[in-house]
């Protein structure tokens, strides 16, 4: 879960103010699922 909220206090901070601030909240959600799989994986595979 800190990995998700890490990604998403990111995606605030580096938000454009003339861009769409939840694509950047998304894309680090993204980032943060992605990077929890593989930690997940490498937990599962011996």
């Amino acid at each position: 879960m800190i990995p998700v909220l890490h990604a998403a206090h990111v995606a605030r901070e580096n938000d454009d103010p003339r861009s769409c601030p939840s694509a950047a909240l998304i894309d680090g959600l993204f980032d943060a699922c992605e990077a929890l799989s593989l930690q997940v994986e490498c937990c599962l595979v011996p």
